[in-house]
C-alpha cells in the first residue's frame, strides 16, 4: 500500500505560492489576506476565494494553509494537463489534502466535473483528498457572518494582550455565556477579539445569543503548565 504524501507544515511558509496571480479584467478583484494561523499575507484571487481563507484560518482541524502551493498534470482524453490547486491543507489529525474554490454554476457543469474526476484521482494516488468548495459550503448563515465578526474585532485596540491581562476574570471558569463575557470584559468587541485569538470558542455554525455558551482555552506554558497560575 502506498504511503500517504506528507509535506510539511512549514513548507507552506517558506517556499510561498508557486504561481503568480493569473492576468485577469482590469474589474478583477484581488487582495491579501493577514493569516495569524501562518504568520504571513496570503494571496486571494476571487472574492469567493478571500472568504474561503476565513473557513481555513479558523477552522481548529486545520494546522496550515497555503494558497495556490504546486503544480500537477494529469492525463485526460489523451493529453497531458496542468492544474495549480487553489489551497493545500494540513489537519491536527494528520489529513492532508487540496482545496480547489469555484462558484456552483461552474463545478456542476459536466466537463469540470470530468476535469475535476482526474484531479481527485491524482491526489488520491498520493494519499491526499482533494474537495472542490463552492459559495454553497462557504457562504454559510450564519457561520461566515460570525468568522466576519471575529475579522472585525480581530485586531481590536481594547483586546488584552495576554491572558494574564484578563486571568482574573476567568479564574475558576471553564465556559462562559456571551452575555457574561460581555460583562466580564466590558464591551462585544473584546469577547470577539478573545475568539481571534482563541482563548474562547464556540460553534460558530450557530447563531450566536447571549445565552451562547464559550468555551475558555486556558493557554499554557512550554512546559505543559498552567499559565493562570
Amino acid at each position: 500500500m502506498k504511503l500517504p504524501t506528507r509535506r510539511r507544515n512549514g513548507d507552506a511558509n517558506k517556499h510561498g505560492r508557486v504561481r503568480n496571480p493569473v492576468g485577469r479584467s482590469f474589474k478583477s478583484i484581488r487582495g491579501k489576506y493577514p493569516s495569524k494561523k501562518m504568520g504571513r499575507m496570503i494571496q486571494w484571487e476571487s472574492q469567493l476565494e478571500r472568504d474561503a481563507i476565513l473557513l481555513l484560518e479558523y477552522s481548529p482541524d486545520i494546522t496550515a494553509y497555503q494558497e495556490q502551493p504546486r503544480k500537477i498534470t494529469y492525463a485526460m482524453q489523451g493529453a497531458v494537463k496542468t492544474y495549480f490547486p487553489d489551497f493545500e491543507v494540513w489537519h491536527t489529525d494528520g489529513r492532508h489534502g487540496y482545496i480547489e474554490v469555484k462558484p456552483d454554476e461552474i463545478a456542476r457543469r459536466p466537463d469540470q466535473k470530468a476535469r475535476f474526476s482526474h484531479i481527485e484521482s491524482k491526489f488520491n494516488g498520493e494519499g491526499s483528498y482533494f474537495e472542490i468548495l463552492t459559495e454553497n459550503q462557504i457562504r454559510t448563515k450564519p457561520l461566515l457572518d460570525n468568522l466576519r465578526m471575529v475579522e472585525r474585532y480581530r485586531s481590536s485596540a481594547l483586546r488584552p494582550t495576554s491572558w494574564f491581562t484578563v486571568k482574573h476574570h476567568f479564574e475558576q471558569l471553564a465556559v462562559i455565556t456571551f452575555a457574561q463575557a460581555q460583562v466580564h470584559l466590558g464591551g462585544i468587541d473584546r469577547v470577539w477579539a478573545l475568539v481571534a485569538d482563541g482563548i474562547f470558542s464556540t460553534d460558530l455554525r450557530s447563531c450566536i445569543t447571549d445565552q451562547t455558551i464559550f468555551q475558555i482555552n486556558v493557554p499554557r506554558s512550554t512546559n505543559g503548565t498552567d499559565i493562570r497560575n
